[in-house]
């Protein structure tokens, strides 16, 4: 798999990539940057990388593990990344120029799918407990990630709503259906 890019107005495809193969494309909020996952330098095994949204040098974010994932906070400073690790995926942030990686839950268990809210305080995440897909919600002011749906049903493909104040997912209770909740119920406040 390589990055092209391709104008929504029609024209040439240009290719980005030019080693390994690439995927999970995240594009930073000023449409500048775009990370992905690539094993350019370990084939097989990958990584973030960062490069200009038209083209141009690539830069290796990270470098243990598996990386595949990646989502840009609002304003751009923070990524947060879903690294493999051993025998367990983590969501965890990291700079987005690259730095310190720092654990957004204090689990070994499998999450995934990191998503920033519009406002960039909170970030939901898809927590493997038992075997059952939760949804996982982590508040950015230095609080653990906690998982804030026990039910034993799987939840995925999380989405914020653009006021940021409600989630949608998909459930196995309601046939893979969206369900829409208001984050105050998942957390049992009054938001």
């Amino acid at each position: 798999m390589e990055l092209w890019s391709v104008p929504a107005t029609g024209g040439e495809p240009t290719k980005l990539t030019a080693v390994g193969r690439a995927f999970n494309i995240s594009y930073s909020p000023d449409g500048q940057i775009i990370a992905f996952a690539s094993d350019a330098a370990t084939e097989g095994r990958y990584q973030l990388w960062t490069m200009p949204a038209t083209g141009g040098q690539a830069t290796q974010l990270t470098s243990e593990g598996w990386t595949t994932q990646a989502d840009w906070s609002p304003d751009g400073k923070t990524l947060a990344i879903e690294t493999h690790s051993g025998k367990s995926y983590g969501v965890y942030t990291m700079p987005a120029g690259g730095g310190e990686i720092v654990p957004v839950s204090a689990t070994d268990e499998w999450e995934y799918d990191p998503q920033w809210s519009p406002d960039g305080s909170r970030l939901v995440y898809t927590a493997q407990r038992a075997g059952v897909n939760q949804v996982g919600l982590a508040v950015m002011a230095g609080d653990p990630g906690v998982v804030v749906t026990g039910t034993p049903d799987d939840k995925g493909d999380l989405m914020w709503t653009p006021e940021g104040d409600s989630l949608i997912y998909t459930s196995s209770q309601s046939d893979y259906r969206l369900v829409a909740v208001r984050v105050g119920e998942l957390i049992g406040g009054t938001e």
